[in-house]
């Protein structure tokens, strides 16, 4: 990304090229004694709670950065004048 192209974070200032995203759910899992006596783990299933993502936020900040998946790829590339 050129410096022209930077995404800055408006609340730290801090140059950022992804945003971080939650959806919350059950995730479930299979375990197992491993070789060495220890139980180990294997993701199985997740099922979320809902369709639908609803905040976007800065990976440092932890601030909200967008609303929506549109949102979220108009800033991710720079065109937050519409974000």
């Amino acid at each position: 990304m050129d410096k022209e192209d930077e995404v800055i974070c408006p609340k730290c200032g801090n140059s950022i090229d992804t945003i971080n995203t939650e959806q919350s759910g059950i995730k479930t899992y299979v375990c197992w004694v491993d070789a060495t006596g220890e139980l180990d783990y294997q993701e199985e299933h997740f099922y979320p709670d809902c369709d639908t993502i609803t905040k976007f936020t800065c990976p440092i900040c932890d601030t909200v950065l967008a609303e929506s998946s549109e949102d979220a790829v108009k800033l991710l590339l720079g065109d937050i004048r519409d974000a």
